[in-house]
């Protein structure tokens, strides 16, 4: 299970750096008022990930090189073409989150007794859903 710790942790990662920078090409659609929900986002996402950090450091392992993140963020688009990268970025942070989800699950298989992963995953599904509604929302008022 800890290989599988490092992964998630990783992967909650690049999860929070895509929840950030989706945030600040929403700020720059003007009519696109999703951004304080996305911020929002990241800092549960935040949480998410600090958790995920004391239960590695009490397993005895250490968050993964920041150098492989730092290889990631580098696949993240610039603010340049914001409307031609936003649902490539969307449908990452989708992957991504099913990814998450599919190895929180897993866990909580593993683990019934442990609380924390059902509520990892019901803060997920939730931001998930709000992220499927929120963009297409906002496509129909455009």
């Amino acid at each position: 299970m800890s290989a599988s710790l490092a992964v998630l942790f990783s992967n909650y990662q690049l999860y929070t750096h895509q929840l950030i920078q989706l945030r600040w090409q929403a700020k720059s659609l003007s009519p696109w008022i999703w951004a304080p929900k996305l911020a929002k986002f990241a800092l549960e996402a935040e949480r998410e990930k600090d958790l995920l950090l004391d239960i590695m450091l009490a397993d005895g392992q250490l968050p993964p090189a920041s150098k492989s993140a730092h290889q990631r963020l580098a696949n993240i688009p610039d603010l340049q073409g914001v409307k031609k990268t936003l649902p490539k970025i969307l449908l990452r942070l989708r992957e991504n989150s099913q990814l998450i989800l599919g190895q929180i699950e897993s866990w909580a298989k593993e683990q019934p007794q442990e609380k924390k992963w059902a509520k990892l995953k019901v803060a997920l599904e939730e931001r998930l859903l709000e992220l499927e509604v929120g963009p297409k929302r906002q496509e129909l008022s455009a």
